[in-house]
């Protein structure tokens, strides 16, 4: 469905970077991207621009990282759509 889609988001971290390459974006604009988000979209050739780059996108409420950004700091990349998979749930689910 995002196979070639031009995506423009205010703020990225890395799990949105995992679901447009998985998805196939063709190129993106964002106005806040973690480090890991650029690192993921590069190496991975998802072409596209973030107006400022962070060493972590912080949560809502200011105190810390967001937490699936964190979450996926601590999993095996290999496992990273099914972790996101699982946060989703459990944030509907709660």
């Amino acid at each position: 469905m995002l196979r070639g889609a031009y995506v423009e988001d205010k703020v990225t971290g890395l799990g949105a970077a995992v679901l447009m390459v998985a998805g196939g974006v063709g190129s993106y604009h964002t106005g806040v991207m973690s480090a890991a988000a650029k690192e993921w979209c590069d190496r991975h050739g998802l072409d596209g621009e973030a107006d400022m780059i962070v060493p972590y996108i912080i949560n809502r409420a200011g105190t810390g990282q967001c937490p699936l950004e964190e979450r996926l700091s601590k999993t095996d990349e290999r496992s990273y759509l099914d972790e996101i998979e699982a946060f989703a749930k459990a944030m509907f689910n709660s």
